[in-house]
C-alpha cells in the first residue's frame, strides 16, 4: 500500500490535472450526445403519438 501511495506522489500534478480535464471534457461530451439523442427520439415518439390522433 505505502508503495503505490509513493507512485502516486511521484507522478506530476499537471499530468493528473490534464488527466481530469480531458475526461471531464468527454464525459460532458458523451453526456451533451445523449441528451440530444433522448430529446430526438422524445420527439420522435410525440410525433407518432400525435400523427394518428390528428
Amino acid at each position: 500500500m505505502v508503495r503505490i501511495k509513493a507512485y502516486f506522489l511521484l507522478i506530476p500534478q499537471q499530468v493528473i490535472s490534464c488527466l481530469s480535464v480531458h475526461l471531464i471534457s468527454k464525459i460532458l461530451k458523451i453526456m451533451m450526445v445523449t441528451m440530444f439523442t433522448m430529446l430526438l427520439l422524445l420527439l420522435q415518439i410525440q410525433m407518432v403519438i400525435w400523427l394518428p390522433s390528428d
